[in-house]
């Protein structure tokens, strides 16, 4: 079904943020938040974290079916951005990517920028919101009709 040029540049900000320290995540602050979510919410993971300033976590919505058989592309397609270190999640029907080294904000924009060269890989609408509000995210709880959690599926 073909969305109408209005309902496919349609954006909306999330109606809630929060901090949470090192701290917090370990205390398990996340899993309250998780807890008290109403049917349809999720928690998501903001790439903007503040360590010598602002800096982002590199993440990705794939488009690569979640299949046993597609691992090795979406770990090749990762490498071929340069990521040499981080973890493709099971997100439901496709991947997430988490990179463990952080960009500062022209990396993460070179990054998201060249990740859209990978066609039919990367969710090209994802980042084209990603780079309106000038962060990723990604989803860390269940919502809707996934049913769960993302996971690990596999490291770089």
């Amino acid at each position: 079904v073909k969305r109408s040029p209005f309902e496919a540049t349609e954006h909306s900000l999330a109606k809630e943020y929060f901090r949470v320290s090192r701290k917090d995540v370990l205390g398990g602050k996340i899993e309250k938040r998780i807890a008290k979510l109403f049917p349809g919410e999720a928690v998501q993971a903001l790439s903007k974290v503040y360590v010598e300033g602002a800096m982002h976590i590199p993440m990705l919505d794939l488009e690569i079916e979640s299949k046993p058989e597609n691992m090795q592309f979406a770990i090749d397609s990762i490498k071929a951005l340069g990521q040499k270190h981080g973890a493709i999640l099971m997100s439901g029907v496709s991947y997430h990517y988490w990179g463990f080294e952080l960009l500062n904000v022209e990396e993460w924009r070179k990054f998201m920028h060249t990740s859209l060269l990978l066609d039919d890989v990367v969710d090209r609408r994802w980042v084209g919101h990603r780079l309106l509000d000038g962060f990723s995210n990604l989803r860390l709880s269940e919502k809707g009709n996934y049913g769960f959690s993302p996971y690990v599926a596999a490291m770089l």
